[in-house]
């Protein structure tokens, strides 16, 4: 049988756990709550995500140059082409 003592100390540590159960979920609910500084966060990402998608960009441009020149190309004629199927259309 357990004594007292022992019971004790295992409640004094079942409150303690608790406590840090509800602590961590109190940080969570703010986190959730605070729109701000989720939206902060979400920035900061989307900054990090664009500068990385351009450092790679550069580095296809510098090892690819040729590639480069002919998606330039292709877009250019397409803007040519629907330039000219609007004016004909226009007429």
């Amino acid at each position: 049988m357990r004594n007292r003592e022992n019971i004790e100390h295992e409640i004094e540590v079942k409150r303690e756990e608790l406590a840090e159960g509800l602590a961590e979920l109190k940080d969570t609910v703010l986190d959730k709550v605070n729109v701000k500084k989720r939206a902060r966060r979400a920035l900061a990402r989307g900054k990090e995500e664009a500068v990385e998608l351009a450092s790679r960009a550069q580095e296809t441009a510098r090892d690819r140059p040729a590639l480069v020149v002919a998606i330039i190309a292709g877009a250019v004629t397409a803007i040519a082409i629907g330039v000219a199927l609007k004016r004909r259309r226009s007429r």
